[in-house]
């Protein structure tokens, strides 16, 4: 159902698909609120909302109602509120995508328990820092070892960048913290970064150097800067390149797809080709796949509206 031209709201009766495992209706025009019967198919896999016009706030309790997710892709839409306080309790999340709405509050500090992490969106909101911990929230996601994308940029985050993050996985690749209220230096342990090929930390107040040791790095933060000065090329100075669909989380690309113009004339990436449709179907999702049959026993939803 995702990248169609859908109006309307989605139905609270597709909460009675029990065995649902996708959810994908990303790319569309749907609006209203999610229902919350959506919320509560506890079978959920993927849950993939984004780029449509939703609004409303993210239930506080959907690490308990959906404990299985992989996958939740909310971004791009006018979600409001705060970021959900449980959805640590979705232990084997891989992918939080929640960029491009109007959350506010502080950022998470337990998404460190999240082991299978590998991309953490949240750009382009109101988010911001609470006064006494600072970036303190950073240091919790050092101990997330498969973080390959950690998108931050354009909110309200306030204070120095820790030294921890020095001890960010080598696995990470993609560090965006651009448009932000962020001071003090570049920590010198950067340097350990080996994984790091793109560092966006533009529009703070950030002094100091990147050591010539890492003059690839110094490279991609000067790349960094001057896509920040063209806002021409995207809506707000936020970065968009991880916020659409759900990438495949069988392999999670490290690649930056070029802009493109989308059906609203607003330049941001293409889309990856959607996540569990054909050959990028995971294999440990695709095995348990069943035939499909009646409708309140499919495990895909193809096309209900």
């Amino acid at each position: 159902m995702a990248l169609n031209h859908f109006q309307g709201s989605i139905p609270s009766e597709l909460g009675r698909l029990l065995n649902l495992k996708l959810f994908q209706i990303g790319g569309n025009n749907l609006s209203g609120e999610v229902p919350p019967s959506i919320y509560n198919i506890s079978s959920l896999l993927y849950l993939d909302v984004g780029d449509n016009q939703f609004y409303g706030s993210i239930p506080q309790d959907i690490g308990f109602t959906l404990p299985n997710l992989l996958g939740l892709y909310v971004g791009v839409n006018q979600f409001t509120g705060h970021l959900p306080v449980s959805i640590s309790n979705a232990s084997g999340l891989q992918e939080i995508s929640f960029p491009v709405n109007n959350f506010a509050g502080t950022m998470l500090t337990t998404l460190g328990s999240l082991k299978d992490l590998v991309r953490l969106t949240v750009s382009v909101n109101q988010l911001e820092t609470d006064e006494a911990e600072g970036l303190k929230f950073l240091t919790s996601l050092t101990n997330c070892s498969k973080l390959q994308v950690l998108d931050i940029g354009t909110n309200r985050f306030k204070g120095e960048l820790p030294a921890s993050i020095a001890n960010f996985s080598t696995a990470l690749q993609q560090f965006l913290a651009g448009a932000n209220q962020i001071s003090g230096s570049i920590p010198e342990g950067i340097t350990n970064l080996i994984g790091l090929t793109r560092l966006a930390i533009s529009r703070n107040s950030i002094t100091g150097e990147i050591p010539d040791e890492r003059r690839d790095l110094k490279e991609a933060l000067r790349s960094s800067c001057q896509q920040m000065s063209s806002l021409d090329r995207r809506e707000r100075a936020g970065d968009y390149d991880n916020h659409r669909h759900p990438p495949s989380t069988a392999n999670p690309s490290p690649s930056v797809p070029p802009t493109s113009v989308d059906q609203h004339n607003r330049r941001i990436p293409p889309l990856p080709t959607p996540a569990f449709l054909g050959r990028r179907i995971p294999r440990s999702v695709a095995d348990g796949f069943a035939e499909l049959g009646t409708l309140f026993n499919q495990t895909v939803l193809l096309v209900v509206l």
